[in-house]
């Protein structure tokens, strides 16, 4: 599966150093914990609206005008004015959890969660995607900083650590659990 692949490949995490603090439940303290987010926002002004045709045109803050089609899922489209300001947020995080063997079941799970503004609200909501992989340390080569980690289909993937503090306290057949996280929020306001 493709996904695995990327979740795989996302050990490589490790590499950026940023530890953070071990909290994550049934986790012993001693095992690391790396991750990293981002969070963009952009805002843009509704400059014409398609009602019949569910068309919206918005002006981005360098100017330029994108027209985009909106699905009848968009219930408060009427709500939408000329005027209003949109403002998108998007967050995309990603964690490294080591954990001893026992504590945490090898595998890949997936969900998604969505919301949206109550019907006659301007419009707006929220999706949220959670993709978790956990696999299985096979082998560490400290002086070279390799990890190799293998999936619940058998499938190996070497990688390299780049902070060595993040191997201390890890063996052999400890699970590692990789989560990406990413979020869209879209809210309207009125003219600013």
């Amino acid at each position: 599966m493709r996904l695995k692949g990327i979740l795989i490949g996302i050990i490589g995490i490790l590499i950026i150093g940023i530890s953070i603090p071990c909290a994550f439940a049934g986790q012993k303290a001693e095992k690391p914990a790396v991750g990293e987010i981002s969070i963009s926002t952009v805002q843009a002004k509704v400059t014409a609206i398609d009602y019949k045709n569910r068309k919206v045109t918005l002006r981005r803050p360098d100017g330029e005008e994108v027209t985009i089609q909106l699905s009848k899922e968009a219930r408060n489209l009427p709500q939408l004015k000329v005027g209003d300001v949109v403002t998108a947020k998007y967050m995309e995080a990603v964690t490294v959890e080591v954990f001893a063997p026992g504590e945490i079941r090898r595998g890949a799970a997936s969900r998604a969660e969505m919301s949206r503004t109550k019907l006659g609200e301007k419009p707006g909501g929220m999706v949220v995607q959670e993709h978790s992989l956990v696999t299985v340390i096979e082998a560490i080569d400290r002086n070279n900083q390799l990890v190799t980690v293998r999936d619940a289909e058998g499938k190996s993937k070497t990688v390299k650590v780049e902070n060595p503090e993040n191997l201390k306290n890890v063996k052999v057949g400890d699970k590692v659990r990789i989560t990406y996280t990413e979020a869209i929020g879209i809210s309207v306001t009125g003219e600013k």
